[in-house]
């Protein structure tokens, strides 16, 4: 009887734990901690009047380029209210990589709205100096943690081709353009009115005109890799005009 007793013990532990491990498993995990925010970012990219495609080979002054990842980082989101006030909507980030849609930037109660969206590419003060140990995972991706201090908003990186390669008839140099310090933030405000219900998120549309980007001279086969350098003086000046550029090329619908 205790043989039998402790079989059976035995094949219900086992039982438990295999249940267990299923019941887990059903769960994808981004599905356990599901992102409820209610602000959708959109943004499309142009080239030229037309539209842009990531991978396709562009001509720019010097010779050409191929774009293979465009990362933009949206920040400090809220709503100002017609009535002056502001509702704080959500202080996390959204990471856009501008080869997918939307990106979730904020969370607004439920109710109806009329006045302004606010958002910013780039960072508070504050954030920028956070240490790395204390900031967001999202904000630590490749590309976006600077080796010295703060974070990058706007990570572009590719392959280019030099005007006149004889040997080489497509883009195969990397380049690799990172923006980042609060001087170079871009803010964007839009009068909207809108109602927030439970499955209804609010979308706002951005327009990116990529080949602004390289405009002014700023091309990577003459500017292969901006860091953002304060210390750099050339760098710096790269990565001013890229900073122009961006204020330029990016456009709140």
């Amino acid at each position: 009887m205790k043989k039998n007793a402790l079989f059976f013990t035995l094949a219900s532990l086992m039982l438990l734990s295999l249940t267990s491990c299923e019941e887990k498993s059903l769960i994808p995990d981004d599905q356990k901690h599901p992102d409820r925010r209610n602000i959708e970012a959109y943004v499309f990219n142009y080239w030229n009047g037309g539209s842009f495609y990531f991978d396709s080979v562009y001509a720019v002054a010097g010779g050409e380029i191929q774009i293979s990842d465009i990362t933009m980082v949206f920040s400090d989101y809220e709503f100002s209210l017609s009535t002056a006030d502001t509702v704080d909507a959500d202080t996390s980030f959204g990471v856009a990589n501008l080869r997918k849609l939307p990106t979730k930037i904020g969370l607004l109660p439920a109710g109806t709205y009329t006045g302004e969206h606010q958002v910013t590419i780039g960072y508070t003060e504050s954030m920028f100096n956070t240490p790395p140990s204390m900031a967001p995972s999202e904000i630590k991706a490749d590309g976006l943690l600077r080796s010295d201090v703060g974070y990058n908003h706007l990570l572009i990186r590719g392959k280019y081709r030099v005007e006149g390669d004889t040997i080489n008839w497509l883009p195969t140099i990397p380049f690799e353009y990172r923006l980042g310090g609060t001087e170079f933030n871009v803010h964007f405000e839009r009068p909207m009115s809108f109602s927030v219900t439970a499955n209804n998120p609010v979308s706002i549309f951005f327009n990116l005109q990529v080949d602004m980007l390289f405009q002014g001279g700023l091309t990577p086969p003459n500017i292969p890799l901006i860091v953002s350098d304060p210390n750099d003086n050339d760098d710096y000046t790269a990565a001013t005009l890229l900073f122009n550029n961006l204020d330029q090329a990016l456009s709140l619908d």
